[in-house]
């Protein structure tokens, strides 16, 4: 038991370690899409003093209160009931969401603090609200993409462990001692490929063997098993990198994550890359990265994606860390998701690109290239997204 669950580590579907730098000194992204695009400070001191480093336009996202008692409804179900076929993704404002699920409710990259930044007095300050207060949210388990302050707010986690001590947090390889140095307890740490299952547990029930577990291979449940399943967790690849100060870069794995529950597929795109696009380059000819087509051929094509739109100006610094409109729908399509939702955009100004500029161009190259708009979709805070 961990937390309210029964949690089991399954057999990892893949081995490879290329990711893995030499005698533990960190981790690098293994493929020829990614090449180093570090800025000379001279390249700095010029975007400082000829681009806005504030989004241009004055209109912000809308902030929609959430519905906590229709979530607690589908929470409440039994994850094998017949009812129990939703579910339901709420989006807290830039990478952060409310995963709702019978029997499971998990909280991904939870940054909802004013700013996303080593201290409280200066950094990126956040320009639209969360949709909620800190002690509304009772959740279950803590899913964390990698160690970015605009994803892992230890102040936040902080106080989520202090008023529910049982929550279970997932993170990569290294990030768990910074966790655990913060008082947090029941972390689980996650190499790429890494999955766990999450039960239910029943007093009446005799635990099954995890190899004979095989509800997570279809989209149907079987009706008699001994514990009331509710969620697999697999540490999945994504193209980015890592630090929470000037000198440990890469010391710590960076991920995306693919959760699934009965009858539905999510995958969390985290903070990704896709392709590296220097100055005077074709987009449409460099190397692109084959994770998320890997992550479809292992564990099938999700319901539903959150995956990075923004924070991907300028190009020639950022692509191979930060997926443009452009780059996040070849994700969507590489993963052949059924759906997928825009994320990390409207809420830090991170980067150069203006605010509406991630939700323009998503919409015009789904058009460009044929595909439904309703396919790839954009939200305001606080909007929940059923699948």
């Amino acid at each position: 038991m961990l937390g309210s669950f029964s949690v089991t580590k399954l057999a990892s579907k893949i081995s490879d370690k290329s990711h893995h730098l030499p005698d533990g000194a960190g981790f690098k992204n293994p493929w020829a899409s990614f090449q180093s695009t570090t800025p000379t400070f001279s390249a700095i001191g010029k975007m400082l003093l000829n681009q806005p480093t504030t989004p241009q336009s004055k209109d912000r996202l809308k902030v929609r209160p959430i519905d906590f008692d229709a979530l607690a409804r589908v929470r409440a179900l039994a994850p094998t009931s017949n009812l129990a076929k939703d579910m339901s993704l709420t989006w807290l404002g830039h990478a952060a969401f409310l995963l709702n699920a019978p029997g499971i409710t998990v909280l991904l990259d939870p940054c909802l603090s004013d700013r996303c930044s080593p201290v409280s007095f200066a950094g990126p300050q956040r320009m639209v609200q969360p949709p909620c207060k800190l002690e509304e949210l009772d959740v279950d388990v803590v899913v964390i993409s990698h160690n970015h302050y605009d994803h892992l707010d230890l102040d936040v986690m902080k106080k989520l462990a202090v008023r529910k001590p049982e929550i279970i947090f997932f993170v990569p390889l290294g990030n768990k001692n910074l966790l655990v140095e913060a008082g947090l307890k029941n972390v689980l740490e996650c190499d790429w490929w890494d999955s766990y299952e999450l039960r239910i547990p029943k007093t009446d029930a005799v635990q099954e063997s995890p190899k004979s577990s095989s509800w997570f291979k279809s989209s149907s449940a079987p009706a008699d098993l001994s514990a009331q399943p509710a969620i697999q967790i697999t540490c999945t690849p994504c193209q980015h990198f890592s630090s929470r100060s000037l000198f440990d870069r890469n010391a710590t794995l960076w991920s995306s994550w693919f959760l699934q529950t009965p009858t539905k597929r999510f995958f969390f795109g985290g903070d990704t890359g896709y392709r590296t696009v220097r100055a005077g380059d074709d987009e449409d000819t460099v190397p692109t990265c084959p994770a998320f087509k890997d992550i479809r051929t292992q564990l099938g094509s999700p319901d539903l994606s959150a995956l990075p739109i923004g924070a991907f100006r300028p190009r020639e610094w950022l692509s191979a860390v930060h997926c443009s409109p452009k780059d996040a729908v070849d994700v969507h399509t590489d993963l052949q998701s059924k759906k997928s939702v825009g994320m990390h955009w409207g809420t830090f100004s991170l980067a150069g690109d203006d605010y509406w500029e991630p939700r323009l161009l998503l919409t015009e190259e789904l058009q460009k290239r044929g595909i439904p708009l309703e396919d790839f979709i954009t939200v305001e805070v606080g909007e929940t997204v059923v699948v």
